[in-house]
């Protein structure tokens, strides 16, 4: 995967959807530093679930967050398509989901689903033929509407998005690691010596929060300079 290229395009639907880092962050679940890391590019290895999951949030088509050349919304999404038929016949979702035997929830958040996230008893298409056989449309045409919304196959092994960020965040606590644990010179001030030792002392979550917090003081002072 292009990391440049998943970190625009992520700021590009941030921005269009005029969304902050931390209302991804808040709905995701994860730290703001994690949805900026990915932004940055600083994710050597994305996991394809937290794309999904931000994806998810942006309201965007999940192969164009991964960086494949599609539209970043997806123009014929299974919601336009449902919607558009229910009124021409008058059905609710509710009505759909009884006479079809699917998942309400799952109509109502069609768009936000993921080919093959159910791993291997996948359901999606059984589903939406059957949604189709209800409404009175091919199911080709639905069946391909869902298949847009898939995401590239990942190669490594497959991780629930919980254990993905999860992974994700302890793989940015190790650069602070290597920082911190460096051996505190006699040759620096008293109370640069203080703080060291005192940094050491807190917890891996704080010592995180603390060099978020020099870093963004580091480049505001880059920024004075220049200015």
């Amino acid at each position: 995967m292009d990391i440049k290229k998943i970190g625009d395009r992520i700021r590009k639907a941030r921005t269009f959807r005029n969304y902050t880092l931390d209302d991804i962050a808040n709905e995701i679940g994860v730290a703001k530093s994690t949805i900026q890391r990915y932004e940055n590019g600083l994710i050597n290895n994305p996991k394809i679930p937290v794309l999904q999951a931000i994806a998810n949030s942006l309201k965007v088509n999940p192969a164009w967050i991964s960086g494949q050349d599609v539209p970043m919304t997806i123009p014929d999404s299974l919601s336009s398509i449902l919607n558009h038929r229910l009124n021409e016949i008058g059905m609710s979702l509710e009505e759909v989901s009884q006479k079809s035997a699917v998942s309400l929830h799952w109509l109502q958040h069609i768009d936000t689903f993921t080919p093959g996230e159910l791993g291997p008893d996948e359901i999606g298409y059984t589903w939406i033929t059957r949604v189709a056989e209800v409404i009175g449309l091919p199911g080709a045409e639905l069946r391909a509407a869902l298949a847009k919304q898939e995401i590239p196959v990942y190669e490594g092994q497959a991780l629930a998005a919980e254990e993905a960020f999860k992974q994700a965040q302890e793989d940015f606590k190790e650069p602070y690691t290597e920082i911190i644990n460096q051996p505190i010179s006699p040759e620096f001030p008293s109370h640069i010596r203080a703080a060291a030792r005192g940094m050491m002392e807190l917890s891996p979550e704080d010592q995180k929060m603390a060099m978020d917090m020099i870093e963004f003081l580091s480049q505001k002072g880059k920024e004075a300079k220049e200015d």
